[in-house]
């Protein structure tokens, strides 16, 4: 658990506090289940800021977008002979491909006045994964023409996606690491 300050963790409080949950390998319906109960605890104030890290059994999720044939790189059939579902998510954005190896981290937050601006937030969330993969010695860079292209790029490719379900002061929000 990540805590700042130490003193008064009591869900409600407006201190800095959030728990990091390493959930290993997990299939996305009980993933994003999981997300949706910690999400509405939350809102009840019932806990305190959350951070789901996982790795997701091969499967295709989409957004609040479209299915747009285009993002395939193959028909959606294949991927159906294959054994790799495609799940409805709660978040914005399109279709995205998860497997194992690939970090995903989902913090379900209690944002302040001054985080609700989404731009802002989006950004943000950018900026942390920009740091981290600096530190692991990735140079990734943003490449933003349109919105669609939130994210993190390396060598030309897409390395990070990022999409959040937001409500009222509270996200809950995938970030996606290859």
């Amino acid at each position: 658990m990540l805590t700042q300050p130490k003193d008064n963790n009591q869900p409600g409080n407006d201190n800095t506090v959030c728990v990091v949950r390493d959930l290993g390998i997990t299939n996305f319906q009980e993933t994003d289940s999981l997300m949706k109960n910690l999400t509405r605890l939350r809102q009840e104030e019932q806990i305190q800021d959350q951070l789901l890290l996982t790795a997701h059994y091969p499967c295709l999720t989409l957004g609040a977008r479209p299915l747009n044939p285009d993002d395939l790189i193959k028909p959606l059939a294949s991927f159906e002979r294959e054994g790799i579902p495609l799940f409805k998510a709660t978040r914005g954005g399109g279709l995205a491909f998860h497997w194992p190896g690939q970090v995903n981290c989902y913090p379900i937050l209690k944002l302040q006045p001054h985080e609700q601006h989404i731009s802002k937030y989006m950004y943000g969330l950018e900026e942390v994964g920009l740091r981290t993969l600096n530190d692991l010695g990735i140079a990734a860079y943003r490449q933003r023409d349109t919105t669609t292209q939130i994210g993190l790029w390396f060598e030309n490719k897409k390395i990070s996606i990022f999409s959040i379900f937001y409500v009222k002061r509270w996200s809950a929000t995938p970030l996606c690491v290859a």
